[in-house]
């Protein structure tokens, strides 16, 4: 039971990375398209 642990908490820190890695990437480039539409005008 011990040993199953270190697997479990890997793969949810793996997963929270991604979200994490996902969710900087759509402030970017939300960030961006807002750069893009004000110097557009």
């Amino acid at each position: 039971m011990h040993h199953l642990l270190p697997k479990i908490s890997f793969k949810n820190i793996s997963f929270l990375n991604n979200y994490f890695i996902h969710f900087l990437n759509f402030l970017l480039l939300r960030h961006q398209r807002q750069n893009q539409a004000i110097t557009l005008k």
